[in-house]
């Protein structure tokens, strides 16, 4: 891949990538938040009554 010939595809294909990144984190985080409320032991027990 030559220097300078698509800039826009890969500054946006850099976005994207972090972008999917960020998002795995946010659903791995949303999994484990999901695992441990059903199990009882939420990590945010003090929202709930």
């Amino acid at each position: 891949m030559k220097h300078g010939t698509m800039p826009r595809l890969a500054s946006r294909s850099v976005y994207v990538a972090r972008l999917w990144r960020n998002g795995l984190w946010a659903l791995v985080i949303v999994m484990a938040a999901l695992a441990t409320g059903m199990t009882g032991y939420g990590w945010f027990g003090e929202m709930e009554p």
